[in-house]
């Protein structure tokens, strides 16, 4: 591969990739893995890094101001990259006994410290029994908090790294596991950012695409995105992928949370007055929706409400949400909201109000410390 001409063709003019360009970056990043070898793996690194910015990806403004300004388009860049990744990854996908599996993850970047409300959103709606999730995720190192869902799921006694039989038992039997981004045996590429060198890059973006379920089972999917791009564009990525039967999405949330206004943002669904970019993926075609605080029945609540308070971790701040010690009902309304959009991924019609409706009626009736350590007993 010529990465003098990818940098300087491509890189240093801030132009996107097109879709094979992008697809070889791709490939020779697995093979550089695959071989050791040190100088590809190092060029990889940096083109990664280099192309990973708001003027590759055509992204400015804030808030509802935000605009996905047409030239220059990336999403053959990102569909190009994942594509070659998730090829890779043929012989390796985990096939459940599930006909849908739902994930919701998010790309870090987040400017505020809150709980692990993926993460803990995730395991609301599957002790629901509504539906089936196999979350996915890696430790730390793109946000504020340094705390990433592989960190907190470890510290409920989960381990990330179980066996594909203890996976998809923990599948059928509690309707929740978890893939670790860095389980070399379904994936390589996320030694790059979190062995080699702890940088944000286009792994941030290729992770929550590249789940190691089946695609065809990998069907409904919520993304929160970072700093760096519209959610529009995702949809985008998925159209092309889609298309070239790389991908099997049927529907898709994408979406970036904001603060008290548009400066401050979140990879999950905020119920700050900053409100949400939303991009709703359906069959194929995709269009913007408007979700706020008031879209579930619910009142903004401010930034300095949902942030872990002085004195605890990111990982203990929630789990005293799991374990319903914590008293801050603003940080507990945001995990349940983004359990309702749980809810309201897999059964549009079901309301948001409704599905919060259920996901608050699920949270203060269950045991989820309970049903966490059932998942722990199974993913040994």
């Amino acid at each position: 591969m010529d990465f003098n001409k990818i940098s300087k063709q491509y890189l240093k003019q801030n132009i996107p990739l097109p879709y094979d360009l992008a697809f070889n970056l791709g490939k020779e990043a697995l093979r550089a893995l695959t071989d050791e070898d040190p100088q590809s793996i190092a060029a990889c690194i940096a083109l990664l890094v280099g192309l990973h910015t708001k003027a590759t990806y055509g992204y400015s403004g804030g808030g509802s101001h935000h605009s996905y300004d047409t030239p220059p388009d990336a999403s053959e860049q990102i569909a190009g990259v994942c594509a070659a990744i998730m090829e890779g990854m043929n012989d390796s996908f985990i096939t459940t006994n599930q006909q849908i599996v739902v994930d919701n993850c998010g790309m870090g970047g987040d400017y505020l410290r809150t709980a692990n409300v993926s993460t803990l959103s995730a395991l609301i709606a599957a002790s629901s029994g509504r539906v089936k999730v196999c979350k996915h995720g890696s430790p730390g190192n793109a946000d504020a908090g340094r705390q990433g869902s592989s960190d907190f799921i470890n510290e409920l006694g989960i381990n990330t790294f179980t066996s594909t039989e203890n996976l998809n038992r923990s599948i059928d039997n509690c309707g929740f596991a978890y893939t670790e981004a860095l389980d070399t045996r379904y994936k390589l590429i996320h030694q790059l950012s979190h062995t080699f060198v702890p940088l944000s890059h286009m792994n941030d973006i290729i992770g929550p695409i590249t789940n190691p379920i089946v695609p065809h089972q990998h069907t409904h999917k919520i993304i929160g995105v970072n700093d760096l791009i519209h959610p529009s564009l995702l949809a985008k990525a998925y159209s092309i992928l889609n298309k070239k039967s790389v991908t099997h999405l049927t529907r898709g949330i994408f979406l970036r949370g904001y603060g008290d206004d548009s400066n401050t943002g979140m990879d999950e669904l905020s119920l700050c007055a900053g409100g949400n970019d939303v991009t709703i993926f359906e069959n194929g075609e995709f269009y913007p929706v408007h979700i706020d605080a008031f879209s579930f029945g619910l009142q903004p609540t401010l930034c300095s409400s949902i942030t872990v308070p002085e004195g605890l971790t990111k990982g203990s701040f929630s789990t005293s949400i799991l374990d319903k010690s914590s008293n801050n009902s603003d940080a507990i309304n945001m995990v349940l909201a983004n359990s309702a959009l749980v809810f309201h991924l897999v059964d549009p019609q079901c309301g948001l109000k409704e599905a919060f409706r259920i996901a608050e009626c699920q949270y203060y009736s269950h045991d989820l410390v309970s049903f966490a350590g059932q998942i722990a007993n199974i993913m040994r």
